[in-house]
């Protein structure tokens, strides 16, 4: 068969396109069997196949691909553990170079396998904790590091740490994040011995001073008496419950959302922002931009905290 014929017999249909001028006989292809009863079938090699083996290996390679997957994703969930997937969950997915232009379906697989897994091993309130958690290089934290109180212990002018100029503190060593609410509602009473003993050391022209009354703050927030007892009634807090972080992060995006009252889906006014800044005398000095700023991050919190559970911020009364 001349080359030209063959190349035409290989475009035929069920055939393979050929193009290059290549002798057929150095393909080791052989010309149609003219008896033959196959139809549309183009000329083979002569290659001998081993059906079963073939079978038998390609089964096998399924398998590694399937184990090599499988292995992936454990490695990836063993990461997100449940005792730790709380803390990721806003980012479960492992972290992936996105300069890379290369990730296998393989890793894929096991990168979505692992996200599902550790979605499953979480309980609704882990989603909310893990969603009210402030971080401590957040603008929030950083703001109440400067004009507030940097630790979740605080009392008033560092009292649990240091003595007030020549007084004595009573309070040195004091952990108000090992106690209960129930605790703290009768430490942080006016007429208690913290009220009692930072009365005189107000500034006068704070609003406690101005009014003659006390100011009992508490915490990283200084959340003062009046508001904790107020939050405790209007969230159905339990009185039994620590005051640490997670309870403290909590107890600011409640007070935060209630006195802001920004609409769902909208960031906060000017107005707003100023309703959020009176409620913390340590804020009285943050300029306009520094107050939108604090205000726009406490709500973006506040908005994925209502998507996720709409009833966190739901008044008992």
């Amino acid at each position: 068969m001349a080359k030209d014929d063959f190349r035409d017999y290989l475009s035929q249909p069920g055939g393979k396109p050929f193009t290059d001028p290549v002798d057929a006989k150095s393909l080791g292809a052989k010309p149609k069997d003219p008896n033959s009863d196959e139809v549309g079938k183009g000329p083979e090699p002569e290659i001998k196949y081993n059906g079963p083996a073939q079978v038998k290996e390609i089964d096998a390679r399924i398998k590694s691909l399937i184990t090599s997957a499988g292995e992936e994703a454990d490695a990836v969930e063993a990461k997100y553990n449940r005792s730790d997937v709380a803390n990721e969950f806003v980012d479960l997915a492992p972290p992936v170079d996105i300069t890379s232009t290369k990730q296998t379906e393989d890793q894929d697989m096991a990168s979505q396998m692992a996200r599902f897994r550790a979605a499953d091993a979480i309980t609704p309130q882990q989603r909310i904790d893990s969603l009210t958690n402030i971080s401590s290089d957040s603008l929030i934290a950083k703001e109440f590091d400067k004009h507030e109180s940097n630790s979740y212990d605080a009392l008033y002018a560092y009292a649990e740490q240091f003595d007030h100029k020549d007084e004595k503190s009573k309070f040195i060593g004091k952990k108000i994040t090992k106690e209960t609410l129930r605790e703290l509602v009768e430490f942080s009473r006016a007429g208690s011995e913290y009220g009692k003993w930072v009365k005189p050391k107000l500034p006068p022209d704070s609003k406690a001073a101005k009014n003659n009354d006390t100011s009992t703050p508490l915490g990283k927030f200084q959340i003062v008496g009046t508001t904790l007892r107020g939050l405790i009634d209007n969230y159905g807090w339990d009185l039994d419950t620590v005051f640490d972080k997670k309870t403290q992060d909590q107890m600011y995006l409640q007070l935060a959302n209630e006195v802001m009252n920004v609409p769902f889906g909208s960031l906060p006014t000017s107005t707003q922002a100023d309703k959020l800044q009176n409620q913390f005398e340590g804020f009285k000095n943050l300029t306009e931009n520094q107050m939108s700023n604090l205000a726009i991050e406490t709500q973006r919190i506040i908005q994925r905290i209502k998507q996720t559970n709409p009833n966190f911020f739901d008044k008992k009364k």
